[in-house]
């Protein structure tokens, strides 16, 4: 069995998952700060289904026959019959860009997923931000120390997290990047400690 793929960020990080396959909506990152504003958001990752479970959008896949969802979020409005996927043992799976609104605790397709190629690549990955100096430079040994609490502290919003030595700062793959969280790791890690990408990208204003 090959070791687990993240679907985002550097090598180096931290996985907030605990990498156990999903049962149910057991692997869902719930954030409250998703909102139900009509906002629509662009994310690419490997949608799957086991049998008896519910679609999700994995963050983390282990690579096995069939594969297993490591952690992700549930999915509403998913049709199977309206794209190519693979399947294997009553699983079934395939690489996507969905567009669809978050409420915080599920994803809902509002439109049709297009096909990632090749099949099993992840996305390629977007542009760092250029983070400011922190307000507290912190060192190596302290830096991890802001990771890992970070991972233990925001389990529903922090998919992985890695030290950036150059830029003095934690980088944080999210679910969501919004002003909210943002103040919150400001208020308990000091402003510009970490850094957060979202998963979800926003595509359009809401309602």
């Amino acid at each position: 069995m090959v070791p687990f793929v993240l679907l985002l960020g550097a090598c180096g990080e931290e996985s907030a998952g605990s990498g156990d396959p999903p049962t149910g909506d057991s692997g869902a990152r719930a954030p409250a700060d998703g909102g139900g504003d009509g906002q629509q958001y662009e994310v690419s990752g490997t949608m799957f289904q086991e049998a008896g479970g519910e679609p999700m959008l994995c963050a983390v896949l282990m690579e096995s026959m069939p594969p297993q969802c490591g952690d992700g979020l549930p999915v509403a409005g998913w049709d199977w019959d309206a794209v190519a996927a693979e399947s294997a043992s009553g699983v079934r799976w395939g690489h996507f860009v969905l567009t669809g609104t978050w409420d915080g605790e599920r994803f809902t397709v509002t439109a049709p997923a297009e096909r990632e190629a090749p099949d099993g690549a992840p996305p390629a990955p977007r542009e760092p931000e250029r983070p400011e100096a922190p307000a507290d430079e912190l060192d190596a040994d302290q830096l991890n120390e802001v990771r890992r609490e970070l991972v233990d502290d925001y389990p529903h919003d922090v998919l992985s997290a890695h030290v950036d030595e150059e830029h003095g700062v934690v980088r944080a793959d999210v679910v969501l990047d919004s002003p909210e969280l943002r103040e919150e790791l400001a208020g308990e890690f000091g402003d510009g400690t970490v850094v957060p990408t979202g998963w979800l990208r926003p595509v359009t204003g809401g309602e």
